[in-house]
C-alpha cells in the first residue's frame, strides 16, 4: 500500500519502529532498490481486436509488494527469482490475458510514464531485465504478451499528515493504544506470508482480492486510524481524509485515460484497490469486472 506513517514513533516507554502500516499490506513500492534482474520471455500474441462498443470495462488487481519492504504489514516473498515463482508469475500473466485488457495502468505517477515506457521499450528489445516488482513482473510481461506499446502511470503522491498524527498520539498518550493497530497489521502480514510460503503467488493474490482482504485494508483506516483519537479536530481525521483524497486523484487519473471501448486493467497495491473497487462497483459509466473471475487457484 502507499499511505505510510513514515516518522519514527516513540511512546513514553520505548522507541517504536516507523509506522508503515497503511500501505505495507499490499502495494507497489516506489523505490525498490537492490532489485535483481531476470529472464527471457515468451513470444507476444496478437493485439486485442474485439472490444465492447457499449461502455468501458475496468478490473483492478490488488497486489502485495514482490520486492520486500520493512512495513509492519508486508507480505514477504523470499524466492521471487526461483524457477517455481517465475513460473507462477507467468501463469498469472496468462490468466490476466484472458481478460483482454486494452490498457494496463500501474502504480506510478503520470509524470513517470515516459520513463516507464522507455523501460518497456528496452524490455521489448531484450535490453531491460525485469526487477522483482509486480509492476514489471506482471505488468510488463502482460503488456508484451498482448502486443501493447505502452503502460500508464496513475498514482498520486501526497503528504497524508504522518508527522501531525504521530505528534498528536504521543502528546495525548495514545501511542500505546495505537500499537494495537500496528499489531493487527503485523499479524495480517505474517498470516499471508505464511500462506505464501505454502501456496502460489496466484493463490495468495486471490486471498488478498477477497471481501475479507478488502475489508481489512479499508477498515484499517476507517475503524482504526480514524478512531485513534476522540478529539473533534484530531489529525487522524485529516490523515484518513487525505488517504481517500489520494485515491480520488488516482480514480481521476484512471478516468481521464479511459476511452469508450477500453478494457482497463489496474495493477495497484491492495490498500488502494479496496477503495477503488468501492468507487467502480456501482459506476454508471464504467462496467466493473471482478479480477478474481480471471484468476484461478489451480
Amino acid at each position: 500500500m502507499t499511505g505510510k506513517l513514515h516518522p519514527t514513533v516513540q511512546s513514553k516507554k520505548k522507541p517504536m519502529k516507523k509506522i508503515c502500516i497503511l500501505i505495507g499490506v499490499v502495494t507497489l513500492i516506489f523505490s525498490c532498490k537492490n532489485e535483481k534482474q531476470t529472464i527471457t520471455e515468451e513470444k507476444t500474441v496478437s493485439p486485442i481486436s474485439e472490444i465492447s462498443d457499449k461502455q468501458p470495462v475496468i478490473a483492478i488487481l490488488g497486489t502485495f509488494h514482490f520486492a520486500n519492504t520493512s512495513d509492519y504489514s508486508a507480505i514477504v516473498l523470499e524466492d521471487g527469482f526461483s524457477p517455481k515463482r517465475q513460473k507462477e508469475m507467468k501463469e498469472i500473466v496468462a490468466q490476466l490475458a484472458m481478460y483482454r485488457p486494452t490498457k494496463i495502468l500501474v502504480e506510478r505517477e503520470p509524470s513517470y510514464t515516459d520513463t516507464l515506457n522507455l523501460q518497456f521499450s528496452k524490455y521489448l528489445n531484450n535490453e531491460f531485465e525485469l526487477p522483482i516488482n509486480e509492476l514489471y513482473q506482471i505488468g510488463f510481461r502482460l503488456a508484451k504478451k498482448l502486443g501493447h506499446k505502452k503502460l500508464y502511470g496513475i498514482d498520486k503522491h501526497m503528504n497524508l499528515g504522518d508527522e501531525d498524527l504521530v505528534a498528536h498520539l504521543n502528546k495525548h498518550g495514545l501511542m500505546d493504544s495505537f500499537s494495537t493497530t500496528i499489531k493487527n497489521a503485523s499479524t495480517y502480514g505474517k498470516k499471508h506470508t505464511a500462506y505464501l510460503k505454502e501456496h502460489s503467488i496466484g493463490k495468495t493474490l486471490i486471498t488478498i482480492n477477497t471481501k475479507e482482504g478488502e475489508d481489512f485494508n479499508r477498515n484499517l483506516y476507517l475503524d482504526h486510524i480514524l478512531t485513534s483519537s476522540e478529539l473533534e479536530n484530531a489529525p487522524s481525521i485529516t490523515y484518513v481524509t487525505n488517504w481517500y483524497k489520494r485515491n480520488i486523484h488516482i480514480k481521476h487519473n484512471i478516468d481521464r485515460i479511459t476511452e469508450k471501448k477500453d478494457r482497463i486493467l489496474v495493477i495497484i497495491g491492495a490498500g488502494h484497490s479496496a477503495i477503488l473497487n468501492d468507487f467502480y462497483r456501482n459506476s454508471n459509466v464504467i462496467q466493473y469486472a471482478e479480477i478474481t473471475d480471471y484468476l484461478t487457484d489451480e
